[in-house]
């Protein structure tokens, strides 16, 4: 499976705002919510393990984060996942996206995204909807 990452608005057919029937709707499964900070509701992700996707929802119930794990993730023509970071990283800057690095990855925010990659081979891409870091 492959999820294009589209700035703001979501990976794929799923959109920032969406609830999570919606999301359902796309996906395999109904996913499993677990709680990422034990005794904190706000740190809620929905795994939907067969899709290779975390999903988090805000509090009225709309999508606002996404966390691709397992499937390849593309963006500006560029394939994310399982690739050494700075290949990425260059790849991407070639066709004129450029970010900086942080202490696990790369972060894109003009792109609305961000790279994780502990080990230097990219393991994870953040997708988040315009304000979630503000």
């Amino acid at each position: 499976m492959k999820v294009l990452v589209r700035p703001f608005v979501g990976v794929g057919d799923i959109e920032f705002g969406m609830s999570k029937d919606e999301c359902d709707s796309f996906l395999e499964g109904d996913g499993d919510t677990f709680l990422r900070v034990h005794g904190k509701p706000e740190s809620a992700v929905t795994d939907y393990e067969a899709d290779g996707l975390f999903l988090s929802f805000d509090g009225d119930g709309g999508l606002k984060f996404v966390e691709v794990y397992g499937p390849s993730a593309i963006f500006s023509n560029v394939h994310l996942m399982g690739r050494p970071l700075q290949e990425v990283v260059e790849a991407l800057r070639a066709s004129g996206v450029d970010g900086s690095p942080n202490d696990v990855g790369f972060m894109f925010p003009a792109h609305g995204f961000r790279l994780y990659a502990p080990n230097g081979k990219v393991e994870g891409v953040a997708v988040y909807r315009r304000g979630y870091y503000d």
